[in-house]
């Protein structure tokens, strides 16, 4: 009896196999660009979704998300975008591109510019592909890029600065500043040689140094406490940008740029 329900197994499992599931398509992404980029310039991205299926994939199309400010309660675009292919636009925080119809072993790929700010955050990029027919695999459809910042040398030896910045919560980059103009304020600072600070403003001091020809730190004192902590990063051949701290006020923060 147990021989004859083994053979009833066998030939229903052959069986199985022998079945042939109906053609559908299976769209895959790709996405690339720099591994490295520099603050507020401007690199080039290709998408390419493919069909490695073995049916046509209808309206297919890709959705971009790009790295995006912490600004509250609207959120914009973490950088500039331009050069986008034909078929591409932007909707609401993403670019979203129509590929069309990809017959099996097909691809269609799109192109875009993005320029960069210094953020505290990663500038990651992400491709989504997407078909309105049926796939039978949905797990490779997407691609991601994270360039890795290389930022500006600027070594300072001494020089006054002039410091622009905006106060908030959870802020990620002096590009946010610049959405809101009436936001920004201003103050200088002389940086010494010997790694002192000099203001203008009574009980004011502090220090200076880099770590890096691309970084600047720096720490504000009012009567020898320390008020403000400042790491930035070059952002060009003259500024440094990134984030300042308050030891005695953690609820805000502020992003600063300093230029010399």
């Amino acid at each position: 009896m147990n021989r004859i329900f083994s053979i009833l197994v066998l030939v229903s499992a052959l069986a199985i196999s022998a079945y042939s599931l109906p053609p559908a398509p299976d769209v895959t992404a790709s996405l690339t660009g720099p591994a490295t980029a520099s603050p507020y310039t401007t690199n080039a991205y290709s998408v390419s979704v493919r069909n490695q299926g073995n049916g046509k994939a209808f309206n297919v199309s890709v959705s971009i998300t790009l790295p995006v400010t912490n600004t509250s309660p609207t959120k914009h675009i973490l950088g500039t975008v331009s050069g986008m292919s034909n078929g591409c636009q932007i909707s609401g925080l993403k670019i979203v591109c129509q590929i069309g119809t990809l017959k099996p072993n097909k691809s269609g790929s799109k192109s875009f510019n993005l320029e960069l700010p210094v953020s505290a955050q990663p500038w990651t990029i992400t491709a989504d592909a997407s078909t309105t027919s049926n796939e039978y695999n949905t797990g490779n459809n997407s691609a991601n890029i994270t360039p890795n910042p290389v930022y500006v040398d600027h070594q300072v030896s001494s020089g006054n600065a002039l410091v622009t910045h905006c106060t908030g919560t959870n802020l990620i980059s002096y590009f946010e500043c610049m959405l809101y103009p009436s936001s920004i304020s201003s103050h200088q600072v002389s940086l010494q040689q010997g790694g002192t600070l000099n203001f203008s403003y009574p009980g004011y001091g502090g220090t200076w140094n880099q770590p890096s020809d691309s970084e600047l730190v720096m720490q504000y004192t009012e009567n020898g406490t320390p008020v403000m902590n400042f790491q930035g990063y070059g952002s060009n051949s003259n500024c440094f940008e990134g984030i300042a701290t308050f030891p005695q006020n953690t609820q805000y923060m502020s992003v600063y740029k300093v230029c010399l």
